[in-house]
C-alpha cells in the first residue's frame, strides 16, 4: 500500500493513543521506517503488521480498530488529501457513493502502482442501494464498513450498513445494503 495509508495510520494512532504507542507499533512491526513517502508503495505485509500491532497495543479488537480507522480515513485523510476531488463526487450521500465508483480511476493517475479496490453500486433507490466492495486484499471488510460510516458522517446522516454476502473467487467481494 502507498505511504499515505501508513502515514494516515500513524496520525490516527498518535492522535488517539499517543506518539509513544506509535513508536511501540513500529518496534513490534520490526521496522525502522518512521516517515513514509505518501506517493511511494510499501509492502502490504508492512501495513498489515502496523495495523495489527496498533490494534493490539491500543487494546482494541482488530475489527473495531479497522472500523475506526476507516472513519478516520474518510473524515481526515481523504478530506485533507483529496478534498477538492471529493467535492466533485456529489453533495448528497447517494450521488457521492454512485460517483465513488470512478474515484479510484482518478486517484490511480497520481499513484500508478496502486491496486485499488473496485466499488460498484446496484439496486439504487432514493434512500438505499447495494454497495459492492471488490479487492485483491483480504481482511479489510471492517475498514470498508468504517469508510462507509465516515461517508455517512460526512453528510451528517446515520447510515445503516447491513452486511449481505461475501464471495471469494480470486478476489474478495463484499456486498452491503446501505440505507439512510
Amino acid at each position: 500500500m502507498y505511504g499515505l495509508v501508513n502515514n494516515s495510520l500513524k496520525e490516527f494512532v498518535a492522535s488517539n493513543y499517543g506518539v509513544e504507542t506509535w513508536n511501540k507499533v513500529l518496534k513490534k512491526s520490526n521496522t525502522d521506517i518512521d516517515f513514509f513517502l505518501n506517493t511511494e508503495p510499501y509492502s502490504d505485509e508492512l501495513t498489515f503488521s502496523l495495523v495489527v500491532h496498533a490494534a493490539e497495543l491500543s487494546q482494541t479488537p482488530l475489527d473495531q480498530f479497522l472500523n475506526a480507522f476507516g472513519e478516520f480515513w474518510v473524515l481526515h485523510t481523504a478530506e485533507k488529501n483529496y478534498g477538492v476531488m471529493l467535492k466533485t463526487l456529489g453533495d448528497n450521500v447517494k450521488d457521492f457513493l454512485i460517483n465513488l465508483v470512478d474515484f479510484h480511476n482518478k486517484v490511480i493517475l497520481m499513484y500508478p502502482k496502486m491496486t485499488p479496490p473496485i466499488f460498484e453500486v446496484t439496486n439504487i433507490e432514493d434512500n438505499a442501494m447495494v454497495f459492492h466492495y471488490i479487492s485483491t486484499r483480504s481482511g479489510l471488510m471492517e475498514f470498508m464498513v468504517g469508510l462507509l460510516k465516515g461517508v455517512g458522517k460526512r453528510f451528517s446522516i446515520e447510515m445503516n450498513i447491513e452486511k449481505m454476502n461475501s464471495f471469494e473467487n480470486g478476489k474478495y467481494h463484499e456486498l452491503f445494503k446501505l440505507s439512510w
